[in-house]
């Protein structure tokens, strides 16, 4: 029997190079299964589905990304000509913004927001470009058997989320300062009276299998995969881990100044470094306990998180050497 790791692999097989992404059909060919067994693999999560799209106008997800001091506009400016990769050199975005070329203007760059207005909901609008990976937990229940009964789908605003291809999301990125990038459409007009207006949501996309682009990276997860298990969310082996507009349970987290913060004060309330670097269950012990002391005991229990790798993250975030 062969081992899978003797066997040539899909591209020395068909006498090609490498393809970096090809369209549902010439994957199934290359890798000599059915369409609908590509379909299925993208179903349970195992693969990836992406359209290939040109200055689609999105938002970016989280607002956690951005907030604290507009990091993330400084690190992305808008330019004329070119775009940003952040982690797939596949997906492409800028920010987007429009430009005075007038030497004498105030303002020579103006950048777009969704909820511009709102504190909270403010989000920088980006135009997405190059190959983008479709998020699963938003597509239609018809989505699947319209593919594998090369069928037209429409789909909404509400129905569409991308990230970036290839690159594996889990909860913990959400917010975190290595991110992947995640946007969905522009949707803040339909809610011009507070509620979504239903009958303003129209389609902004008709596709078929025929515009669903694979990456080589999900071919060669299958071909790797032949003859055993290819990880999925039913198996376990990819989390479902789909952002949406409601609130995601994750760890608690806090950015390097709010470490700083809670490090001192836990100093300040009489906590020693060797304290600091010691068990957490004591820590914690100690720290409510002289909270208490200090305020004559209003305090019941200082917030810490549930979990302990939590506050271990704010202890070594602020500066404690564990």
């Amino acid at each position: 029997m062969t081992k899978k790791n003797d066997r040539e692999n899909i591209w020395l097989r068909n006498n090609i190079p490498a393809l970096e992404f090809c369209t549902l059909s010439r994957a199934a060919e290359l890798l000599g299964c059915h369409l609908d067994d590509l379909i299925h693999f993208s179903e349970i999560g195992a693969i990836e589905l992406c359209l290939p799209l040109h200055n689609f106008e999105a938002v970016l997800f989280t607002t956690e990304l951005w907030e604290e001091g507009n990091a993330w506009e400084v690190k992305h400016p808008p330019k004329m000509m070119a775009k940003y990769i952040n982690k797939s050199p596949l997906s492409l975005f800028m920010p987007k913004a429009e430009f005075d070329m007038n030497p004498t203007a105030k303002v020579r760059v103006k950048r777009f927001y969704q909820h511009e207005d709102t504190p909270g909901l403010k989000k920088p609008i980006i135009s997405l470009s190059g190959l983008w990976a479709l998020s699963l937990g938003f597509l239609p229940r018809s989505f699947y058997s319209a593919l594998k009964n090369k069928e037209q789908i429409s789909l909404t605003p509400f129905n569409l989320s991308f990230k970036e291809a290839d690159i594996q999301i889990s909860a913990d990125d959400y917010g975190a300062d290595d991110y992947v990038v995640v946007a969905h459409p522009v949707t803040e007009h339909f809610y011009s009276n507070g509620l979504r207006n239903e009958d303003e949501v129209k389609p902004i996309a008709t596709i078929t299998v025929d515009d669903i682009l694979v990456t080589r990276h999900q071919i060669e997860k299958i071909d790797y995969s032949i003859g055993a298990d290819i990880p999925s969310i039913l198996n376990g082996g990819v989390l479902q881990t789909e952002p949406s507009d409601v609130a995601i349970e994750k760890p608690v987290r806090a950015t390097a100044k709010q470490s700083d913060l809670i490090v001192a004060l836990l100093r300040a309330i009489g906590l020693t470094d060797e304290e600091l670097k010691g068990s957490i269950s004591e820590l914690m012990n100690k720290a409510n306990s002289r909270a208490r002391k200090l305020t004559e005991s209003r305090v019941e229990t200082l917030p810490f998180p549930d979990d302990e790798a939590s506050t271990i993250s704010w202890l070594k975030k602020g500066g404690v050497n564990r």
